[in-house]
């Protein structure tokens, strides 16, 4: 009995790890491994401090931020923006900058640094 019980345990999670085939949800046909060839990234990282740097630049007033998030949307209609956080940043002030990119109609990708 618990030889069999010891199996279908096995077998279950055999079974779970592996996924039965066919599971897996179709991709929409648009989708795409990598940008497309017009679309450029930005990259926006927050140090631990919260001190924002784009391009080299040390934005430390939301405004700064918004007004450049806006200019690169006027450059790059179907640009998205790569924010880089240190993983001790405030939450909020990631928060906050992914906010600033929603308010510019910016996409993002958020990506937690050690």
């Amino acid at each position: 009995m618990i030889a069999r019980a010891a199996l279908l345990v096995a077998f279950g999670v055999a079974a779970c790890s592996r996924g039965i085939a066919g599971d897996e949800a179709p991709r929409p046909s648009h989708a795409t491994d990598g940008p497309r060839a017009d679309e450029r990234s930005l990259l926006v990282t927050i140090d631990r401090n919260g001190v924002v740097v784009v391009a080299g630049r040390k934005l430390l007033l939301d405004d700064e931020i918004a007004a450049t998030f806006d200019a690169y949307r006027e450059q790059n209609p179907r640009g998205r923006l790569s924010l880089r956080a240190h993983r001790a940043t405030l939450h909020g002030r990631l928060l906050r900058v992914v906010d600033l990119a929603k308010q510019a109609k910016l996409g993002f990708d958020v990506v937690i640094d050690e």
